[in-house]
Parts: C-alpha cells; structure tokens; sequence
C-alpha cells in the first residue's frame, strides 16, 4: 500500500511540475484589434509584406505533389506554407497555411534582432480563406487556430505571446500586439503555427493565411 502511495505522490509531482513548464511556455500579449491593414514599414522584419512573384510552397518541407516551389533568389521566410498572389478579401500575396493535421500545424518564421533601448509592436494579418481558393473547400462553418510564438536565442527559450481562432467570416483580421521592451537587445526568432480546431470542429475548413507580419520600434 505504502509503494503505491510512494507512486502515487511521484506521479503527482512529476504531472505538477510538467504542467507549471507547459504554462510558463505560453506569455500573453497586450494586443488590440486595428481596423485595418497598417503601414508596413520592415524595419526589423525582412519582406513583412510577403512580395514574390509567381506561387507555389516556400520550401519543399511537407509540399504538396502538383504545386510548384516558389522561387526566391534571397531567403527571408522559412515555411512549409504556400503563397498565394491571388485576391481574397480585397488582398493578394499571401502565405496559406492549412495544418498538416489534427495535432500538426504548418508555419512561417523568420530570425530578427531587436535593438536596444527601444519598445516594439508586432502587426499581423490573418485569415480564413476556405472557399476562396480553387482548393481550399468550404464546409460551411470554417474556423482555424493561430499561435504567435516567439524563441529567444539568448536564453533558448520560446513562447507563446498570441493566440486566436479566425473563422472564414470574419475575413481578414488585423492585431497589433505590444512587446515593449521584453527582447529589445535580443535576437529572436518570429513564428506563427496554424492549428486545428475551434467551434467548427477539429477538422475542415483550416485554411489558415497570414497577410503580413511586421514589427516596428515604438
């Protein structure tokens, strides 16, 4: 009986402590909803506006067979998504990135140094575009995850600083959340990950795109 409970209180530690880390992984942001698409100004983020010619996936990561590689001559955006230079929502050049599935999103990143002394604002753009694409169906009731994440080089640390559900309804949605002075100094890496789920359903209708993502000193 004695070694059960032994077991037991174990269990109950090593559950405690694995659950305090998977909360201290997630930092919430102070963000507002802008009203539309702000000025970009790529200071700090390399092609924030996402400006390529042609289409096709960023890189051969998960690429689907039938769909071209786009071609860069530089490398800003590392992704396993796709781009899209077509008009949705009244926008055009634009990252899609459906999950790969159920517990496996696809992502776009990119390593950026802050300067010191300084505050900083993260804008985003994002949207569903179930329905809107040739291949991107709609089953009528269409919503998608996004997390914002952020990996400290310094400390080799990541966090998540946002997370939302876009539902295709809601066309594109525009946030700009304040980092103030948390990395300034600091080399990072810039991610956001689609996922599936939220008041649809787990799965169908998680066409995930991002229209732009910037960071600007403030």
């Amino acid at each position: 009986m004695k070694k059960w409970l032994i077991v037991i209180v174990l269990l109950l530690i090593v559950l405690g402590v694995t659950a305090f880390f998977l909360i201290q992984k997630e930092e919430k942001f102070p963000y507002t909803v802008l009203s539309g698409k702000p000025s970009l100004s790529g200071e700090i983020v390399k092609n924030p506006d996402f400006n390529y010619s042609g289409y096709g996936f960023l890189s051969p990561e998960h690429a689907i067979e039938g769909i071209p590689i786009l071609e860069r001559t530089k490398i800003d955006w590392n992704s396993d998504g796709c781009y899209r230079n077509i008009t949705v929502y009244g926008r055009s050049g634009f990252i899609v990135i459906h999950p790969l599935n159920l517990t496996q999103g696809r992502y776009i990143e990119q390593e950026v140094y802050l300067p010191p002394g300084k505050e900083y604002v993260l804008n985003v753009g994002l949207a569903n575009v179930a329905g809107e694409l040739p291949w991107a169906g709609s089953i009528g009731c269409d919503d998608v995850g996004f997390k914002i994440l952020i990996k400290d080089l310094t400390t080799n640390t990541e966090k998540v600083i946002f997370n939302t559900i876009i539902n295709a309804e809601d066309g594109w949605k525009d946030f700009s959340i304040f980092l103030g002075s948390k990395y300034s100094g600091k080399k990072i890496v810039l991610r956001i990950e689609s996922y599936s789920g939220g008041p649809c359903g787990k799965w169908g209708g998680e066409w995930g795109a991002v229209d732009y993502l910037d960071i600007t000193s403030k």
